[in-house]
């Protein structure tokens, strides 16, 4: 397996060693529960600092993926990643009706062997609830707390946009792409454009419930054979949307208005 990071790249170098870390956990070599090669060898292979690499083991700790002991060594905890694999599919919102519920609990009641997570409230949940109680496999949550959403993005098969409305780039878009988590949504403004149909989630056509269940099957299908999209979703965030690359982009907008008001 090859250890090497790009030093060029706009992606900060915790997160490409936290990648990398990542891509090992799938090598069968460190599944069979062979160590990580120790903190100082992997930052003097890729160039970086010692605290770089501890910046994304911490990462992996924290998420139980792998298991560190002083003196020891670090190797896997035979823990799937929790972004991966998992047959609840999710979505959250807040205004029912604007947001599509109707439609994404319509494509599900024909699906009985997927289960939906609808989380969120508003003035049309205990409506929708009652004309979808007979199907086992939808769920209204109501209300839900922050740290909670991260967690159901962390666990799901993927997240669904399926809102009606045009709407400005939604929040939730982006927290599931940090999670390495897909999206289908509606192919309607900033969902669309923030979405790449095929790399890092799939887009149906609004409003159409028979098109969303056909994007599902789809998507089921693709992700049995390959792990691309929950890769290409985390690669998106790492490369669009992190707070370092927020950061730099604005201190270059500082350091420009600057050098042109000393010209």
């Amino acid at each position: 397996m090859k250890f090497q990071i790009n030093h060029k790249s706009n992606v900060p170098l915790h997160f490409q060693v936290e990648e990398l870390l990542r891509k090992m956990l799938e090598a069968p070599e460190f599944k069979n529960g062979a160590f990580f090669p120790k903190e100082v060898q992997l930052a003097n292979r890729l160039g970086v600092s010692r605290n770089t690499v501890r910046q994304a083991t911490n990462k992996l700790q924290n998420e139980g993926l792998i298991i560190r002991k002083k003196g020891v060594g670090t190797r896997t905890a035979n823990k799937k990643p929790l972004a991966t694999g998992l047959d609840h599919w999710y979505s959250f919102t807040q205004e029912m009706k604007e947001k599509g519920v109707h439609v994404l609990a319509k494509a599900f009641a024909h699906m009985p062997d997927y289960k939906i997570i609808i989380a969120g409230d508003g003035p049309e949940r205990k409506l929708l609830q009652e004309e979808f109680s007979s199907y086992s496999n939808v769920y209204f949550t109501g209300h839900v707390e922050k740290k909670q959403v991260t967690e159901y993005m962390k666990k799901c098969k993927a997240l669904i946009c399926p809102s009606i409305w045009y709407e400005g780039a939604p929040l939730t878009i982006i927290e599931a792409f940090a999670t390495g988590t897909p999206v289908i949504a509606s192919r309607l403004g900033s969902m669309a454009e923030s979405i790449v149909d095929g790399f890092n989630g799939l887009h149906f056509t609004t409003g159409d419930a028979d098109d969303l269940h056909k994007k599902i099957e789809l998507f089921t299908k693709e992700t049995e054979q390959h792990s691309m999209f929950y890769k290409n979703a985390r690669q998106t965030y790492l490369e669009k949307y992190h707070e370092d690359i927020h950061y730099n982009s604005i201190l270059k907008i500082y350091e420009k208005v600057i050098a042109e008001k000393n010209d």
